[in-house]
């Protein structure tokens, strides 16, 4: 199977699963294995928050936004990572 295909039928973008490809061919190169190991499970990204968790973060944007206080990019990021931490 060719990268193109394993990218469509795999939901993998097609640089990510060349890279992978290469760093376990060096690996195997590197070692006697006779297997090769990727560490990175290949598929779609797992999501952090549910459809309501998004919804709930847009609403306090545009509530802070409406109030005259933007957020930053910096600053939302933080408030998700806090929330994932928060929630596990």
């Amino acid at each position: 199977m060719g990268y193109k295909l394993a990218a469509k039928t795999y939901f993998v973008p097609q640089n990510t699963l060349e890279r992978k490809v290469k760093e376990s061919r060096t690996t195997l190169e590197d070692s006697a294995a006779p297997t090769t190991l990727v560490k990175v499970p290949l598929g779609p990204k797992k999501r952090t928050f549910s459809g309501d968790e998004v919804k709930e973060l847009c609403n306090y944007k545009m509530d802070m936004e409406s109030n005259l206080y933007g957020l930053t990019t910096k600053d939302l990021t933080a408030l998700a990572y806090t929330l994932t931490v928060k929630n596990g």
